[in-house]
């Protein structure tokens, strides 16, 4: 005799794993080039907005969608990456310049 009967159905689709993935992926970047105080929640969002580039903007006119969703994944994670890179550069010079 079962004291209760639980299913948890948890599906994720193509764009939610993208959108987690593009998240994670401009954190980790993020707290490579050790970022600090509020810039760890700039990388989370310009991480989910290069992911949205990388697969949108990019991944689509070059062909990518032949590769299914491994290409992607690919380009979620160049995108998420170069857009924190391209932000952390340009805060440093930004900084520079006012020094």
């Amino acid at each position: 005799m079962a004291l209760a009967d639980l299913t948890v159905n948890f599906t994720l689709n193509n764009f939610t794993i993208l959108v987690i993935l593009g998240a994670v992926a401009g954190l980790v970047t993020g707290q490579l080039m050790k970022s600090k105080g509020w810039m760890v929640l700039a990388d989370l969002g310009f991480g989910l907005v290069g992911m949205l580039v990388g697969v949108f903007a990019v991944g689509a006119p070059l062909g990518i969608s032949h590769l299914g969703f491994q290409g992607d994944i690919l380009m979620a994670l160049l995108g998420s990456v170069f857009a924190v890179v391209l932000v952390h550069a340009v805060a440093v010079v930004r900084h520079k310049a006012q020094a």
